[in-house]
C-alpha cells in the first residue's frame, strides 16, 4: 500500500517511551515497498532522501513556505476543505507500516463503506494476541492472558496466522506472533521495543500519493517491570473469553472507530474459521463508547463493559478520558489493550501488568518530523500546535530535534483545542519569519492552514 487515505492518528494516553540511537534488530514491518526498511543508528538518517516537493501543478499557486504535518493532519481529509493545490508538496508522517493489500481488502469485506484503515491492524493484532494468549494459557482471564504476551511475541518461531500461530503454542513452540502491524516485539513493561515512520505527501489535487518513505527504529521500552503478578491458573475464567470495544461512537475521533471495529471483526472471523479457542467454550463482544473530550463518557463506557464482566478490553481515549479508565480496568482485573497510544510519557506498567500498547511512542515520529522541517537549509522554523496533552508533547519532541539537524526555532506558538479564530497567532509566526513551518493539530487544522495561506506564508499562497 501506502496508506493514502489511512491516517494514523495518535491518541494521548499518558503513556510514551524514549527514542534509541542504536539499530533495531527484527524484520521490517509488512509489505515495505523497498523491500527492507533501513535500520538507523541516528535519528537524522531518517530522512535522507526525503525531499520537499514543490507543486507541479496548479499555476495560479507559488510556493512559499515548506509546511510538515503530524499524524492526525495527514490524511486525505484535510485537503477538501481546502482550495485545490493548497497542500501541493506539503510533508507528512504517520507512525506505522503499508498495510497489505490482501489485509485492507479483507477489511472491506467486513465493512464496504470503510474508507480508512488507521489502527485496524493493531486492533486486529490486539484480538489475535489476546486469544493466543487464552490458549497458551488455558484461561479466559486477563491477568492470565497478559501473563502470556512477552513470550508469544519475543519467541523463536516467527508466525502470522491465528491457526498458524495456535498450533505452534499447543505443540508447546515459543512463537513470536508477527500480525498485521508488523513485528511486536512487546517488553515486558507494556512498550513495543520497535517503530516503523512512513513520510507522506500532497499531491497538486490536495491528496496523498502513492509513494510512500518507510523507516524503522529501536524505540526504548523504558524500564522493565514485572508483566504480570498473578500466576498463570490454568481454567481460570468462566469458560468464555469476552472481549470488549471502547472505541469513540461520539466526539471528534469518532471517524477512527469503523476502521478499528472492522480490525477487531476481522480477527474475531479468522479466530472462528480456525475452530475457536481450545478450552475456551464460546467468545463474547460487546462495545462502548469512549468519546474523546470528557472523562465522563469513556468511565460510563467502561463502567457498561465491567458490568458485562468482560476479559479483554480494545480500546482508545484521549489524555482527558484514558486516565481514568486505564487504572479501573487494572483495578477489575481486566486486560486493557491500545492499538493507538502514541504519548511520550513511558508505561513502566504502573497498571500491574494488565495495561499493552499495539502501537509504539511517537518519539520516533517527533524526532523525524522536527529533522525533516530544518532539512535542506531550513534553519528557522516555527511550530504550532495545539495545547492539549498529545499535540503539546509531541511539539517538544519535535523543537528538541530542530537544534539537534542544524536549525532555530524561530517561533513556538500554541492555540486552546476550542480556539475559532488564529489571525494573530498566525500573524506571530509570520513576524518570525520561517522557512519551514511545523503543525500538530486535530480538524481544526484546515484553519490554520488557511488562515497560513491567507497571511500569505502557507504551504502555497494566491499570487
Amino acid at each position: 500500500m501506502s496508506r493514502p487515505s489511512a491516517p494514523r492518528a495518535l491518541l494521548a494516553m499518558a503513556v510514551g517511551t524514549a527514542l534509541l540511537a542504536a539499530a533495531c534488530a527484527g524484520p521490517a514491518a509488512t509489505d515495505q515497498a523497498a523491500g527492507t526498511t533501513p535500520r538507523l543508528t541516528d535519528p537524522t538518517a531518517m530522512v535522507t532522501a526525503v525531499p520537499v516537493e514543490s507543486p507541479s501543478a496548479a499555476p495560479t499557486l507559488s510556493p512559499n513556505v515548506p509546511l510538515f504535518l503530524a499524524d492526525i493532519n495527514t490524511t486525505d481529509d484535510l485537503g477538501q476543505t481546502l482550495p485545490t493545490g493548497i497542500l501541493a508538496g506539503v510533508t507528512g508522517t504517520i507512525p506505522g507500516g503499508s498495510t497489505p493489500q490482501p489485509f485492507r481488502d479483507a477489511l472491506r469485506q467486513v465493512d464496504p463503506a470503510l474508507t480508512s484503515d488507521a489502527y485496524a491492524a493493531e486492533a486486529y493484532d490486539a484480538v489475535v494476541l489476546a486469544a493466543l494468549g487464552a490458549a497458551a494459557s488455558k484461561s479466559d482471564a486477563g491477568r492470565d492472558i497478559a501473563a502470556t504476551l512477552v513470550g508469544l511475541t519475543n519467541g523463536d518461531t516467527e508466525c502470522t496466522e491465528y491457526a498458524e500461530c495456535l498450533a505452534l503454542v499447543q505443540s508447546g513452540a515459543s512463537i513470536a506472533y508477527r500480525g498485521r502491524s508488523g513485528p511486536l516485539h512487546l517488553s515486558a513493561n507494556g512498550e513495543p521495543t520497535e517503530a516503523v515512520v512512513g513520510v507522506y505527501r500532497f499531491g497538486a489535487d490536495n491528496r496523498l500519493q502513492p509513494d510512500v518513505d518507510y523507516t524503522e527504529v529501536a524505540v526504548d521500552p523504558g524500564t522493565t517491570t514485572p508483566a504480570g503478578k498473578a500466576a498463570v491458573q490454568a481454567g481460570a475464567g468462566d469458560g468464555t473469553l469476552t472481549i470488549g470495544s471502547l472505541l469513540p461512537q461520539s466526539g471528534s475521533l469518532s471517524f477512527m472507530r469503523p476502521a478499528q471495529l472492522a480490525g477487531i471483526t476481522l480477527a474475531l472471523q479468522d479466530i472462528a474459521a480456525a475452530g475457536g479457542v481450545p478450552g475456551i467454550s464460546k467468545i463474547a463482544t460487546v462495545d462502548a463508547d469512549s468519546g474523546d473530550e470528557t472523562a465522563t463518557t469513556a468511565a460510563a463506557g467502561l463502567k457498561s463493559l465491567l458490568a458485562k464482566g468482560v476479559d479483554v478490553i480494545v480500546g482508545m481515549g484521549a489524555t482527558t478520558t484514558a486516565g481514568g479508565v486505564v487504572p479501573a480496568a487494572a483495578q477489575a482485573g481486566v486486560l486493557y489493550l491500545s492499538p493507538v497510544n502514541a504519548s511520550l510519557t513511558p508505561v513502566t506498567n504502573r497498571y500491574d501488568g494488565l495495561y499493552w500498547r499495539m502501537s509504539p511512542s511517537g518519539l520516533a515520529q517527533g524526532a523525524l518530523l522536527g529533522t525533516l522541517a530544518a532539512k535542506d537549509g531550513h534553519s528557522r522554523v516555527a511550530l504550532i500546535h495545539s495545547d492539549d496533552g498529545y499535540a503539546s508533547s509531541l511539539a517538544q519532541q519535535i523543537a528538541s530535534a530542530v537544534p539537534q539537524s542544524g536549525g532555530t526555532i524561530v517561533a513556538n506558538v500554541d492555540y486552546a483545542p476550542d480556539a475559532k479564530d488564529f489571525a494573530a497567532l498566525v500573524a506571530k509566526v509570520k513576524k518570525a519569519d520561517p522557512q519551514a513551518i511545523v503543525l500538530v493539530g486535530f480538524g481544526e487544522s484546515s484553519q490554520v492552514i488557511s488562515e497560513l495561506v491567507k497571511q500569505g506564508i502557507g504551504p502555497n499562497s494566491a499570487r
